[in-house]
């Protein structure tokens, strides 16, 4: 014969049951993001790889800009839903600098998705003659780099490069 009480105990075991196995479900379906503050050498490993392009053929370094990397992680977030230079709210890619209060008289970017490391990424871009344009323009003096992994997007990773003069 059961006692109530283990009948109790019966259902707050069959209670925790239940919410670990919602808990591990969740855990196992949720989007697994990583911003580039925890890619950081990814995307240093990027800058000197374009530069290394650069210096290839006389052109100097690209400098680091804090504010147009902030811009162009948003770009790499906004790539994960639509692969192209025009963004979700329909705007051109670039306009996202003039929202981060960024001044320049020439701009451009490169996305990519895919590519799951700094070499194959650069590589991409340098085989690509538009791509490879932006690398090599010497107007350009800085550069931003966003980087987004997604392991349930389509491509996993998504690369933002900004430039300005």
């Amino acid at each position: 014969m059961m006692k109530k009480s283990d009948n109790l105990n019966i259902n707050k075991n069959i209670i925790v049951l239940a919410v670990m196995l919602v808990v591990a479900v969740f855990a196992f379906c949720a989007p697994q993001v990583q911003a580039a503050g925890t890619n950081s050498d990814m995307i240093d490993q990027v800058i000197a790889l374009v530069n290394q392009e650069r210096a290839k053929e006389g052109l100097a370094p690209l400098q680091r800009y804090d504010a147009l990397g902030a811009a162009a992680q948003v770009r790499a977030e906004e790539i994960v839903e639509v692969q192209s230079h025009t963004r979700p709210n329909g705007q051109r890619g670039l306009k996202i600098c003039d929202e981060y209060g960024i001044d320049y008289d020439c701009a451009g970017e490169n996305i990519a998705a895919g590519q799951t490391s700094a070499k194959e990424v650069v590589d991409d871009w340098m085989a690509s003659p538009s791509h490879r344009e932006n690398i090599m323009d010497p107007a350009f003096g800085h550069i931003g780099i966003g980087l987004v992994i997604d392991s349930n997007g389509e491509y996993e990773y998504y690369w933002t490069q900004l430039f300005t003069d």
